[in-house]
């Protein structure tokens, strides 16, 4: 939803937190990534973290957050 309503050509920045994955920190590094393009988002299980992913994504214009999971310990 965040990406989406950011609008197409918003560039959006992964950014990692604490431990990370692999694909995490590729799509890191890749970054930022065109709103239109993204096929990968935290915690949709397309990564070897799956859904255990703590990365956010933030707007590069505003650097607004996007969602983040919830800690529930």
């Amino acid at each position: 939803a965040f990406v989406a309503a950011s609008g197409p050509d918003a560039l959006i920045i992964w950014r990692t937190i604490g431990e990370n994955c692999a694909g995490c920190n590729a799509l890191a590094a890749a970054s930022p990534h065109k709103a239109s393009t993204m096929t990968h988002f935290p915690g949709d299980g397309k990564t070897e973290c799956m859904v255990r992913c703590d990365c956010v994504l933030i707007r590069k214009s505003d650097k607004r957050r996007g969602f983040a999971r919830a800690d529930l310990s």
